[in-house]
């Protein structure tokens, strides 16, 4: 394959006389002398969010209404670290990835003379139980792994395509703690979902060139997961006893959940010392979901849960969805 010509730099725009007509030329970075190896980082600012998370509902004495008491999820920050390397053998590039993302979120209320805390949504008391406030915490830990066959290639001028395939796996975890008070004494919810992922990915990335380096591209990106889960939900059996009682559950189960991701963004691409490297900036906003993944949720019908909530198996347990910024720096040597 000739090399491209002098007038243009692999990954940004072609002349005419560089349009192939027998298959679509590569579009990758391509170094000079170099390793044909890249690495890259990147930050996130990530706002989770799962239904099911309720932790009390407040109803008003005066006014006669009520509303949901809900865990107040806010954005929290995680890195991505990734490395890549340039195959000669039809242009094909492979990439490994990490992302750690860990959040801890929580909400505190109490009541006034016109307010009163009853009934969590998770469980269901014995008796109609009043509080002064409730406490909730969630722990969400996303730690993924994931590894990458893509080819880029040009699709027109100023319109590159790159399809990927991949094996996307790594651990997601759950932790979810409500405390109730009632006039000093406190009754305690607990329950831990731990799982672990693995499956296949396929994806496609478009970028528009527009001139001097600049770039607007998406992403399109779908995997179906086999997740394993062990969930252990934990819940005091009677506010009112001196001692403190406790039933406890341990159920695995075995689910294969969808993922869905969409992102959007701008980016910055220039070659430097006479082409031996190139460095590339990216800022993007990014949506994510993964099927099935408030176990916690559904409860064991070993605990006092609502009758609202059982019969596990006629529903689906809640979606995890993911949406933030994402600033990624690469470079390829």
């Amino acid at each position: 394959m000739s090399c491209p010509s002098e007038k243009t730099n692999p990954g940004y725009g072609l002349e005419q006389d560089q349009i192939k007509n027998v298959y679509n030329a590569s579009s990758r970075i391509t170094i000079a002398g170099s390793w044909n190896a890249f690495a890259s980082a990147s930050f996130i600012y990530w706002l989770p969010r799962e239904k099911g998370l309720e932790i009390a509902t407040s109803y008003d004495l005066i006014e006669g209404f009520s509303k949901i008491i809900d865990i107040e999820y806010k954005y929290k920050p995680g890195f991505q670290v990734g490395v890549g390397f340039n195959f000669n053998h039809d242009k094909w590039v492979v990439d490994l990835g990490y992302t750690r993302f860990h959040a801890n979120e929580k909400k505190s209320y109490s009541s006034d003379e016109d307010l009163v805390i009853y009934n969590s949504p998770q469980f269901k008391f014995d008796n109609q139980i009043f509080f002064d406030s409730v406490h909730g915490k969630w722990k969400l830990h996303m730690d993924l792994l994931e590894i990458n066959l893509s080819r880029p290639f040009y699709s027109g001028r100023h319109l590159t395509i790159t399809p990927t395939a991949g094996i996307r796996g790594g651990w997601i975890n759950q932790q979810l703690k409500i405390a109730y008070a009632f006039d000093g004494d406190q009754y305690h919810f607990y329950g831990k979902q731990n799982s672990w992922i693995v499956g296949p990915k396929a994806g496609v990335n478009g970028k528009w060139l527009l001139g001097k380096g600049f770039r607007f591209f998406g992403d399109c990106t779908a995997a179906l997961l086999y997740q394993r889960f062990h969930i252990h939900p934990l819940q005091e059996t009677d506010f009112f006893q001196s001692d403190t009682n406790y039933i406890e559950s341990h159920q695995r189960r075995t689910l294969l959940t969808p993922y869905a991701a969409m992102d959007l963004g701008f980016g910055y691409g220039a070659y430097f010392a006479k082409n031996k490297w190139h460095i590339d900036i990216a800022l993007l906003y990014e949506f994510q979901i993964y099927w099935e993944q408030n176990h916690l949720r559904y409860l064991n019908n070993d605990l006092n849960v609502s009758e609202t909530l059982r019969g596990y198996g006629s529903g689906n347990a809640a979606n995890l969805l993911l949406h933030g910024l994402n600033l990624t720096v690469r470079l390829d040597f």
